[in-house]
């Protein structure tokens, strides 16, 4: 997983993505958002397609979670 940090321009409402994230979800997408955090993808990706990806992107920040206990407990 590669995690990117956005700031948003306050007076102009604008944030700046990387080639590197337009590069996985192109110049139109779609965005859905909760109250802790949301999902960014592609117009037009299958929704079992993005609820596959959010499901590994669920495991592998657990697994962070996981790893960082065991740092803090050593």
């Amino acid at each position: 997983m590669v995690e990117f940090e956005l700031t948003i321009n306050k007076s102009q409402q604008t944030v700046y993505f990387s080639n590197h994230i337009i590069d996985i979800v192109g110049y139109e997408v779609g965005v859905q958002l909760m109250t802790a955090c949301g999902v960014i993808y592609p117009l037009g990706m299958p929704k079992t397609e993005i609820i596959r990806s959010l499901k590994n992107l669920i495991a592998d920040l657990e697994h962070q979670v996981e790893f960082e206990q065991k740092s803090k407990d050593k």
